[in-house]
């Protein structure tokens, strides 16, 4: 639909990101006054703007690992192809902890049955992370992560 400026008027157009997208048009007083029905309704000598941001879509991929390898050798092929796909879709690493051993950072039970592992990569988006699980050629690295060790993977977006 178009729709033509009153005199004074300037068209803004803003993007705001959430899953679809959503454009708003704003239409702005540029006047410091401005006339309604033939009268001075108000006079504006500051227009009071606010700037929208898009929220932090960060999203983490979180893996628990439930039970011992079922050897090493597949973790070879499988951790520099797998980072490399990580980073191809914009994720960074930034937890690897195991429960005993002398690994740091440590995993600790508070209550519960914790994990043996748990890895998280943070991506900015979830779509991002989607991308990075969906990757074709991250496929065949999956099932061989699948053939070697049980996990439980999902996305989480941050609050």
């Amino acid at each position: 639909m178009q729709q033509r400026l009153s005199a004074g008027m300037t068209r803004r157009r803003l993007l705001l990101s959430g899953g679809g997208g959503v454009a708003v048009t704003l239409f702005l007083p540029e006047l410091s006054a401005f006339a309604h029905a033939g009268r001075a309704v108000a006079e504006l000598t500051e227009f009071p703007t606010k700037r929208v941001e898009a929220r932090d879509m960060t999203a983490y991929i979180i893996g628990l690992r439930r039970s011992a390898p079922r050897g090493t050798e597949w973790a070879k092929e499988y951790l520099p192809k797998a980072a490399a796909l990580v980073a191809k879709h914009g994720g960074k690493a930034i937890i690897r902890a195991e429960v005993g051993g002398n690994s740091t950072p440590r995993l600790l039970a508070l209550e519960g049955t914790p994990p043996l592992a748990v890895r998280m990569i943070e991506f900015p988006s979830l779509e991002l992370a989607q991308a990075f699980h969906d990757d074709p050629d991250y496929a065949p690295l999956k099932q061989l992560r699948q053939a070697n060790v049980d996990m439980e993977v999902f996305v989480v977006e941050r609050m």
